[in-house]
């Protein structure tokens, strides 16, 4: 089944992203597309997580959930998906991108191309001390990943 004109054109927001060397694909609600870091960009990046992070701390933050999805390929490049769900605003790029159900509109996609990067990311986050879906196969497999990236301080220092 072909794509619709939307989830068309989330795929080519996503693709044009990963000509341009993009590590980090995200949603930005304000202008309503995906935009995205490059290696070169480390910096913003560290910021941009920071200030992420300091959503999930703010009294009645506006993040309520961040959780990982399963891996997806866009045009032969591997996609490690974070998802945020944050309060009062529903994102349809997510579910058009996946090709999914409204289910998946609820969710705020952060796209990585690297798994590890994207771990790190949900471990500082999440700190590991809030209750997080994380779409592990069994409770000793979450054990082992919360182990694995308990040491997140060298997150925002590479």
């Amino acid at each position: 089944m072909a794509p619709t004109r939307d989830q068309q054109h989330a795929i080519d927001e996503v693709t044009r992203a990963l000509e341009n060397n993009a590590k980090f694909i995200y949603w930005d609600h304000i202008s309503h597309r995906f935009d995205y870091f490059r290696h070169q960009d480390n910096n913003n990046f560290k910021e941009y997580i920071k200030n992420l992070k300091h959503l999930t701390r703010v009294v009645n933050g506006e993040v309520l959930e961040i959780t990982t999805d399963p891996r997806f390929k866009i045009n032969g490049t591997t996609i490690f998906p974070m998802i945020v769900k944050f309060k009062n605003r529903p994102c349809p790029s997510y579910m058009h991108l996946r090709r999914k159900s409204t289910d998946n509109s609820k969710w705020t996609p952060f796209l990585f191309t690297n798994k590890k990067t994207r771990q790190e990311t949900v471990a500082y986050l999440t700190d590991f001390y809030r209750i997080i879906r994380v779409n592990a196969t069994s409770t000793a497999g979450y054990l082992e990943m919360t182990q694995k990236f308990k040491d997140t301080s060298d997150l925002v220092s590479k």
